[in-house]
């Protein structure tokens, strides 16, 4: 699925930035990540009551501005977002790189992409997973029918498989919960144990295509990605980098 980053980034490959909160914290104190802030970005991060929801929040806010200056030279603090309808953060400078960004558990990771839209969601698969009755606001019947055939073992891994795709496909589409996640599916593959090339998604309300990737960083955190395609039957090469330290 991934190859080791590059400098640059190119139309047809995404970049896939994953950092532990604990890590990146050790080289580097909290109170030195939020100074890379600007004031109105430190602010929202502060106001944060929970130690582990700062940390995160704190540590993707810098790491989007640094990603973003990795790939178009400028200054960290040259950056200007704004939010669409649905909250999303977009680009305001104009410069044809996109991104996007998510955290759990201590974990952090955040897409970058240029001229093309990018979703990305992290979870926990050692999360609680909702109740049967309830699951039809999160699943199609599909994937409900799929879910309650794999071995105890594999539900919760399953389920987080089609969550953290589904809502990464929600973040590129720019809608978020909005676009309903029990009206459109994730195809896993015939084997819960053994993940497809890549996964498919179904979904008759859209004619733009999608390619989706799913990653596991253990020792029990999922990543989906869904990148936009540009180009019918294009091949996008999705990059990683392990961030341990400012970047």
């Amino acid at each position: 699925m991934t190859s080791p980053e590059k400098p640059s980034l190119a139309g047809n490959e995404v970049s896939l930035w994953i950092a532990r909160v604990d890590e990146c914290f050790e080289a580097m104190p909290e109170e030195e990540w939020l100074a890379l802030l600007p004031e109105e970005e430190r602010a929202v991060c502060l106001r944060a009551r929970v130690d582990s929801v700062r940390q995160e929040r704190t540590l993707a806010r810098v790491l989007i501005r640094r990603g973003l200056s990795h790939f178009a030279a400028r200054p960290p603090g040259w950056w200007r977002f704004t939010e669409n309808e649905f909250g999303r953060p977009l680009v305001q400078n104009g410069t044809g790189l996109t991104f996007n960004a998510s955290h759990s558990r201590g974990l952090v990771v955040c897409a970058f992409g240029r001229g093309r839209e990018v979703g990305v969601d992290t979870e926990s698969h050692e999360r609680s997973v909702p109740e049967w009755e309830g699951l039809g606001r999160f699943l199609s019947p599909t994937e409900q029918a799929y879910l309650s055939k794999v071995p105890p073992e594999q539900y919760s891994r399953t389920f987080f498989r089609f969550w953290t795709l589904k809502e990464a496909y929600a973040k590129a589409r720019g809608v978020g919960l909005s676009i309903g996640f029990d009206a459109f599916s994730i195809d896993l593959g015939p084997r819960p144990d053994v993940p497809p090339e890549r996964p498919l998604l179904l979904d008759d309300r859209t004619t733009t295509r999608w390619h989706l990737h799913e990653l596991s960083v253990p020792p029990h955190h999922l990543v989906g990605l869904a990148v936009e395609e540009i180009e019918p039957n294009e091949s996008v090469s999705v990059l990683t980098r392990r961030i341990k330290e400012c970047p």
